[in-house]
């Protein structure tokens, strides 16, 4: 993959995009969570983000997936994914362009992987 980001590409090419719930390494993290499910407020998430996964009913489940810039120890995106590949809510952290570039990147890539595999419980 390409992100125009030659440590992150490294980082993708090293773990790679996944779509297995609980995964977790140190470029991604994915957690399934339920509409209002307590975990999701003691992740420092952001408020639209708390919003997205409070919105759904309590025996619909969606993926949370979090980024991190493990070149730079910091967080890059997180976005709710609900279990037929749609994202929900998405918050990219950086704020210069080559990041924000090499966000929709990713996020363009986890949406034809869910696209083209079913997302696992």
């Amino acid at each position: 993959m390409r992100t125009g980001i030659k440590a992150l590409d490294n980082c993708i090419a090293k773990w790679g995009i996944s779509l297995q719930a609980d995964t977790d390494n140190p470029l991604q993290q994915i957690t399934p969570l339920t509409g209002r499910d307590p975990r999701a407020l003691r992740m420092g998430l952001p408020h639209c983000i708390l919003q997205a996964i409070g919105r759904q009913s309590q025996d619909r489940t969606v993926y949370l997936h979090r980024f991190t810039a493990v070149y730079k120890q910091s967080r890059l995106l997180c976005a709710v994914v609900d279990e037929h590949g749609q994202v929900l809510e998405k918050v990219y952290y950086p704020r210069d362009r080559k990041s924000v570039q090499a966000c929709d990147i990713i996020m363009q890539a986890l949406q034809s992987a869910a696209h083209t595999v079913p997302m696992a419980a």
